[in-house]
């Protein structure tokens, strides 16, 4: 499905699925409420920023009904008495809207960045440092390449949060460092409205949500309409276990990441007969350097930690470097505001046990303890060409960062969605970092299945040995964090 395709496909999501959650038998499906529903679809037409039109079905020009007995209610095919002869399959029910933030070339960028400023939406990431530092402890392993995004594993649990409660719930808000549903999903506002950028001349930095539910499941009303509204999650409806809805989400999924991650986005995207809800956060970005590196690159040693390897590398001047304790921190801009930081170990420390202390991440994510620090001109960077990728199961590691009831049937809340007894069955998060002369590209996503059941010098900083990478939006939140050990 293109982007075109699935923005003109834009509704509020039928109330065939969003019936008050009470305890109930089994009954079949009322398919006539959905036909119902369809005709009032046609109408249905929202504005502002996240805007929704009406829909007609998965395909243009089908009607929108699921029982094929019943007369068609409507369609958008030329011939009014046009009628599919059987049900049109998936459907889109609503997706969200990412318009263009013009006007971020050059100085423009900074206007922008200065009113976002004036409306308080910077530094809502702030309570999260810890988080996003236990995280890279978790999943960045000892001597292994690697990349994540911090940032869309925490828009994943958040919209976790929103459909659980109780223990299941302080659980995940313990982890994410907010005191309620309504702090998290104000934070969870000012974190979209501080990163997201959609200008195609500048800056990509795109996040985006989504919810795919089950036919014939009732739904909470107030659980699904919170992960539209304060979390802009499009949302899709069909049978779990069918290819279509599979290949639908694949869609999804493979639209919102530019196709970086397609190999492991099809697996991920695989319904089971007994699932009841997918949750997906994507994020994709794309960034030029603010100073390019030059064109020509030349071929050097790496010494892994495997072994000398020949790999090409890029030179070009650098924006910021810090002395640490242990390491040194260069800092290279981005176009929008973004940084891509790197880490180099000094001559017999190892990287592992930089990424295991925290110490890099945190001082990247406070950048006032640095200023004493910081050498300002001159600085020179020669570093490989980088492509890594990177999937992760995330259960494990968020049992032990303290969330493990969403996991367990028997103490699993998901109250705010349904009475029935629901666990989170799987988490998976793939990452993939592209790094070139010309800038960087990222993507990533979490799928969440919900199943039934101060000195002035020149310095030349050459990585050619184990290093770590952070990339940071202009709000220092950390879109990826990355550890190359090998080539």
């Amino acid at each position: 499905m293109k982007r075109e395709d699935i923005s003109e496909a834009l509704t509020s999501v039928s109330e065939r699925y969003v019936e008050e959650s009470r305890p109930r038998a089994k009954r079949p499906v009322r398919w006539g409420w959905i036909a119902t529903a369809a005709a009032v679809l046609l109408v249905a037409v929202f504005g502002g920023w996240f805007g929704v039109k009406a829909i007609l079905g998965r395909e243009n020009g089908r009607t929108v009904y699921t029982d094929p007995t019943a007369a068609p209610i409507a369609t958008a095919a030329a011939d009014p008495t046009a009628r599919p002869s059987a049900f049109a399959g998936p459907l889109m029910l609503a997706s969200a809207e990412y318009p263009a933030t013009p006007g971020l070339a050059g100085d423009g960028y900074y206007t922008y960045e200065r009113a976002l400023r004036e409306r308080g939406v910077f530094g809502a990431g702030e309570d999260l440092a810890g988080f996003y530092a236990r995280l890279a402890g978790e999943l960045l392993e000892d001597g292994k390449n690697g990349v994540f995004s911090p940032y869309n594993v925490y828009m994943a649990l958040a919209m976790l949060a929103e459909i659980t409660d109780g223990n299941t719930r302080s659980q995940i808000l313990g982890l994410l460092g907010s005191g309620s549903i309504g702090e998290l999903r104000e934070q969870y506002g000012r974190l979209f409205d501080a990163n997201y950028r959609n200008a195609d001349d500048c800056i990509m930095l795109m996040p985006a949500a989504s919810i795919w539910l089950r036919d014939g499941y009732v739904y909470n009303a107030d659980a699904i309409e919170a992960l539209k509204s304060a979390y802009r999650a499009s949302s899709g409806s069909g049978t779990m276990g069918d290819p279509a809805y599979d290949a639908l989400i694949e869609s999804w999924i493979n639209e919102m990441t530019h196709g970086l991650l397609a190999d492991s986005a099809k697996d991920a995207a695989a319904t089971t007969p007994d699932e009841v809800m997918k949750l997906i956060s994507t994020l994709y970005y794309k960034a030029s350097w603010s100073t390019e590196f030059g064109r020509e690159t030349y071929e050097g040693v790496f010494h892994g930690k495997s072994g000398d390897r020949t790999v090409e590398f890029m030179s070009g001047a650098a924006g910021l470097c810090y002395r640490m304790d242990g390491y040194t921190l260069v800092g290279k801009g981005l176009t929008g505001g973004g940084i891509m930081w790197f880490v180099l170990p000094d001559e017999g420390v190892e990287l592992d046990g930089l990424v295991k202390s925290g110490a890099p991440l945190a001082a990247v994510l406070d950048r006032s303890s640095l200023s004493e620090e910081v050498l300002y001109d001159n600085i020179f960077l020669n570093m490989p060409k980088l492509d890594v990728s990177s999937s992760y199961s995330l259960i494990e590691a968020l049992e032990r960062l303290g969330v493990t009831d969403c996991f367990d049937a028997s103490s699993a809340d998901f109250s705010p969605l349904s009475n029935d007894s629901l666990f989170v069955s799987k988490i998976r998060h793939s990452a993939r970092l592209i790094a070139d002369t010309k800038g960087v590209e990222a993507a990533a996503f979490t799928v969440i299945d919900v199943t039934y059941g101060g000195l002035l010098t020149d310095i030349t900083v050459t990585l050619d040995r184990p290093f770590m990478f952070i990339v940071t939006s202009a709000d220092n939140t950390p879109l990826f964090v990355g550890t190359q050990y090998d080539f």
